[in-house]
């Protein structure tokens, strides 16, 4: 009888300390993620400034010796056309991982990247 207590006491335990109060945005970040106005202008730009101009701006590309340029919807389209753009934030190993040197970017920043060139990438 004490081992079947002590057994229920030690499952009871780890019950409770599997409980948290996660939200469902920290366990499920892509379900909570709003693809439906993403746009280049207002999301992708902003977002490759802060991730990628370091190394991919006009200012870096000429001192880099010829760093692919991510300035400008032109210079993108020319990436997302061939894949790489895609394939470096999402660490597929096709080509770099990208942003180099910083972590991945998170789920929902790379599903609203693929939503966009998904639709069309418009210069909007």
């Amino acid at each position: 009888m004490k081992k079947y207590i002590i057994v229920s006491l030690v499952i009871a335990a780890l019950g409770f300390g599997a409980c948290r109060n996660d939200n469902e945005a920290d366990l499920y970040p892509i379900a909570n993620c709003d693809t439906a106005n993403t746009r280049f202008a207002t999301f992708l730009e902003p977002m490759l400034v802060d991730q990628c101009y370091e190394c991919h701006s006009t200012a870096t590309y000429t001192s880099l010796g010829g760093s692919r340029l991510l300035e400008g919807y032109v210079n993108v389209l020319d990436f997302i056309n061939d894949g790489s753009l895609l394939s470096s934030i999402k660490h597929d190993g096709t080509v770099s991982a990208m942003p180099q040197g910083k972590p991945k970017l998170d789920p929902c920043t790379i599903l609203r990247v693929e939503t966009w060139i998904n639709k069309g990438a418009q210069d909007n």
